[in-house]
């Protein structure tokens, strides 16, 4: 299994092909305080379950060190960034 994940992670990194379900998760979202209204946008986070395949390719990446210079998110990308929430999420016409 090693060797065949290492010749399809090689693959990608030479062609600059990622295939498409790598991209595929589930997002869920989260309460981040119980004792707060739960009718509020900001009083929720999202998380995305993605499969296992593209968390161990991602994991690769970071471990070769490739750096920010050659990495970028997408502009529908939301978490994980400054100044950038969940109502950006739900209207990212807003956000772009």
């Amino acid at each position: 299994m090693i060797m065949h994940l290492k010749a399809l992670f090689q693959l990608i990194l030479i062609h600059g092909f990622v295939p498409t379900d790598f991209g595929n998760g589930i997002s869920i979202p989260l309460i981040k305080d119980k004792t707060g209204n739960i009718n509020n946008m900001d009083n929720y986070r999202a998380i995305t379950l993605s499969p296992v395949i593209s968390e161990l390719f991602q994991m690769v990446i970071l471990d070769i060190g490739l750096s920010n210079d050659f990495l970028s998110t997408d502009s529908l990308q939301f978490g994980f960034k400054d100044k950038v929430g969940c109502v950006d999420a739900i209207h990212p016409e807003v956000y772009n």
